[in-house]
């Protein structure tokens, strides 16, 4: 079955989110930080009058965090009836895979990370780390 994914880009890594689960993608806006939360939620954001948590996907996958630039969007996703915003360092396209171009084995070699990535694609001479939206959520 043919699905749709939101490729985006972290460092120099190239990731995807199923397009049914993204709500809109925003530039970066203000964050107000939150003291007591945990490493990998930004801040959160008013977004028409809903406060929505910001995760940081570098920090969920060990990266270091960078100053916001221009580039890094702000991925609204929903899951669960909740929305949140997945900051990532920029959105690259819109990308059509067949569920069998997902391999999930291959996420054992992902160490510590694998229950993050739901598997990986080969899109022409890349790869693409297709993530687990629920696992990325866990804890948020």
């Amino acid at each position: 079955m043919l699905r749709k994914y939101v490729g985006f880009s972290l460092d120099k890594g190239r990731y995807a989110i199923p397009v049914d689960s993204v709500v809109q993608i925003i530039r970066y806006e203000q964050i107000t930080a939150v003291p007591t939360a945990p490493a990998y939620v930004k801040g959160v954001m008013n977004m028409r009058g809903e406060v929505i948590p910001i995760i940081t996907i570098r920090e969920r996958f060990g990266l270091p965090d960078l100053e916001p630039t221009r580039k890094n969007r702000i991925i609204v996703i929903s899951c669960q009836n909740k929305s949140y915003g997945l900051l990532v360092d920029s959105v690259r396209e819109l990308i059509e895979l067949e569920e069998q171009e997902i391999e999930e084995a291959a996420t054992a070699s992902l160490g510590l990370k694998a229950q993050l990535v739901h598997g990986i694609a080969k899109v022409g001479a890349d790869l693409l780390l297709v993530l687990d939206i629920d696992q990325i959520l866990a804890s948020a």
